[in-house]
């Protein structure tokens, strides 16, 4: 890797051996669209202050295990997230105790960092009373990235240097999730339980955020980020009574500016994926009956004033993200929730912005022996065991509007009953995101391209999606 400009990186501490266990569960965010903090998260008790985030999994891909680590003089490297304007260079001091040679178990890291660059860092220690599996998040607008991943033994230490200033959420294995604010200063962040929140040591402004919350004793000073999630947090909270469109409407102008007026502070933190989540969530609140109208009317009025709230958060946000990923985020709303027909509506709306960049490719090789799985993703065949027509739909898990397509195609086919099959060809590898696709089916049948060799060799860069290819008899 190319030491990049600006960046001076010092020696550090590296990973120089172990063995990654990879495991494709994945772990669903508790509670619900739009509850900042809730009771409790899976069963536990958080004190009214775990987050919960909308419903998108965290994925616990290659969680690493038994690496040990030394000193390794005169290494060193740095380590980018690149998040559209901004970036999050982090590093990694793995504090020694004694002697240079520990054993951790730590994913986040093949190695540790320690660089300066024209920007402050900020450090924080994480000191953790027990073994716990955590992520630590921070936010750039409807991106989010991992600051620190790792599995922590008990009675450990963890050093991390961050230019990321905002909200950040610590996010445990079971699901609880709490707010942690990363300012200038550095601070000691103790976790006794994931069950419990974490307490805070040189950090007034992250005591001021929990006892505010709380109702606790009121602590010393004024803290505008802290304020301004609270705020947030009780619009939030506001949301929840509605009944009528007029309730609707008012509540509706009150997110746009409150968005509005605080993009700039709010980027830094989830706030703008929830409060969006939450303002689409509160349409179904509404009572949308008029006396002596027909029933049909409610979903008319229903899906009107949905596609009124996308087109108003493209035009609030489209200065600051572009129109596509904004976009993409309302359809994920509803797709995850497997409302796939008002999700595919969104998309025919706002066909312009209904996309995901990348290469225009257009020749592809679909050869007879491509392995081809049964939706369980267990059961084998080839490409040409499937006579007449075939579909391929291009899909990517992180392209919503392509996933959503993929199934409107299936279901069209279905309704339509041609001689067609639909073949699901992922950008990534095949996962349980990629076959969740089938449950959102009641009737059609749907195949993946389950066959590394070609993935790796026809689909190594992104491509635009959403994309189909049409193969068979009747098709060139």
């Amino acid at each position: 890797m190319i030491k990049p400009e600006g960046v001076k990186c010092l020696p550090a501490c590296v990973v120089a051996a172990g063995y990654r266990n990879n495991n494709n569960g994945t772990v669903n965010n508790a509670g619900s669209n739009g509850n900042y903090w809730s009771n409790t998260v899976n069963g536990i008790n958080s004190r009214n202050l775990n987050f919960n985030s909308d419903n998108a999994n965290m994925n616990n891909n290659n969680r690493a295990n038994g690496f040990s680590a030394r000193c390794l003089e005169d290494y060193w490297e740095s380590f980018l997230l690149q998040s559209r304007e901004d970036f999050f260079i982090c590093s990694i001091k793995l504090r020694l105790v004694m002697t240079c040679k520990f054993s951790i178990t730590c994913f986040l890291l093949v190695l540790s960092i320690l660089c300066r660059s024209e920007s402050a860092w900020s450090g924080l220690v994480i000191h953790s009373q027990t073994a716990a599996q955590i992520e630590l998040i921070g936010y750039n607008s409807l991106t989010e990235s991992s600051i620190f991943k790792g599995n922590l033994t008990a009675d450990s230490k963890y050093e991390i240097n961050t230019l990321y200033r905002g909200l950040a959420l610590l996010v445990f294995a079971g699901g609880q999730r709490y707010p942690v604010i990363i300012g200038d200063n550095s601070f000691t962040l103790k976790i006794a339980d994931p069950g419990e929140p974490p307490s805070f040591v040189d950090s007034a402004e992250n005591d001021f955020l929990y006892k505010s919350l709380t109702g606790g004793d009121p602590v010393p000073g004024h803290y505008d980020f802290a304020l301004l999630m609270i705020q947030a947090k009780n619009l939030l909270d506001s949301s929840q009574s509605i009944k009528t469109v007029k309730e609707l409407t008012t509540k509706k102008q009150e997110f746009h500016e409150f968005v509005r007026n605080h993009y700039a502070s709010l980027k830094h933190s989830d706030m703008i994926k929830r409060l969006i989540a939450q303002y689409f969530m509160m349409h179904e609140y509404v009572d949308y009956h008029r006396e002596g109208a027909p029933a049909t009317d409610i979903r008319a009025e229903y899906h009107k004033e949905v596609l009124n709230g996308v087109r108003s958060w493209l035009d609030i946000l489209k200065n600051h993200i572009p129109e596509h990923e904004i976009l993409n985020y309302c359809v994920s709303l509803y797709y995850q929730r497997s409302m796939v027909t008002l999700a595919s509506l969104i998309i025919g709306n706002f066909k312009d912005v209904a996309y995901c960049p990348g290469d225009e490719k257009q020749t592809f090789s679909f050869p007879d022996d491509l392995l081809i799985s049964e939706v369980d993703g267990n059961k084998e065949r080839k490409l040409n065991d499937f006579k007449g027509n075939k579909i391929i739909a291009f899909v990517s898990d992180d392209c919503p509007v392509s996933m959503v397509e993929a199934v409107s195609k299936v279901r069209q086919v279905a309704v339509q009953k041609k001689d067609e099959v639909v073949i699901v060809a992922p950008l990534q590898e095949l996962s349980v995101k990629h076959l969740a696709m089938r449950k959102m089916l009641r009737s059609g049948k749907m195949f993946f391209i389950n066959d590394e060799k070609w993935r790796k060799d026809n689909l190594s860069k992104k491509i635009k999606l959403p994309l189909f290819v049409r193969i068979g008899g009747d098709f060139n």
